[in-house]
């Protein structure tokens, strides 16, 4: 991600930043290739470009869940989805004309973790989600 982060900073001629904070325990889990990337690229794109301010902050970290599940947070400080933004991007693009980014990597993640649903907005904070909110030190 970081060198990722580099070449667009390059290709941009802007400064982002990335901000990554993930425990050892999370770093060790195994998720499907191209995962992460087209979250970050998501958030970098579509939140920090569109947002049209020149740069921002990209931060990526983990937490458990009050169920006692990993769970990773990509959160971007530029524009935001709204819910139907989020339905309509993670919706099945062959019947839309939006992206297939984020349903894709949803697609794979519910396949990989046997689960209905794996990737979640949380639109509680304007900056950055509730839970991210507390991430400042890296």
């Amino acid at each position: 991600m970081r060198h990722y982060f580099n070449v667009q900073s390059v290709r941009y001629e802007q400064e982002f930043v990335l901000e990554i904070a993930v425990d050892g325990e999370t770093l060790s889990r195994s998720l499907p290739k191209i995962t992460l990337q087209p979250l970050v690229e998501n958030a970098l794109l579509h939140g920090i470009l569109e947002s049209g301010h020149g740069g921002g902050t990209i931060r990526i970290f983990n937490r458990t869940s009050p169920q006692g599940q990993a769970e990773l947070c990509v959160a971007d400080s530029g524009t935001h989805f709204t819910p139907e933004d989020w339905a309509r991007a993670i919706a099945d693009s062959s019947e839309t004309s939006e992206g297939y980014g984020l349903h894709n990597v949803e697609r794979r993640l519910e396949l990989y973790f046997k689960a209905d649903q794996v990737l979640y907005l949380d639109t509680a904070d304007a900056a950055f989600p509730s839970w991210c909110s507390g991430f400042r030190n890296h």
